[in-house]
């Protein structure tokens, strides 16, 4: 995700106000905030909680 990806999340728009990294299990922290009203969306990630992403080289660097 970055600064032009907006996420949505029961039916709310979020814009990525920030990054950060962290240990596993969680090396990738995205901080989202609403976006105003009328801010132009270029491109749309439906959010599910259940979504996980597999790490395909165990042991190694996260990829951002």
């Amino acid at each position: 995700w970055d600064g032009l990806m907006t996420v949505v999340y029961q039916d709310e728009h979020y814009e990525v106000a920030g990054y950060e990294t962290g240990a596993r299990p969680r090396p990738h922290i995205y901080l989202l905030r609403k976006i105003p009203e009328g801010k132009v969306i270029r491109a749309m990630h439906p959010y599910r909680p259940d979504e996980v992403l597999r790490d395909p080289n165990p042991g190694d660097q996260p990829q951002r």
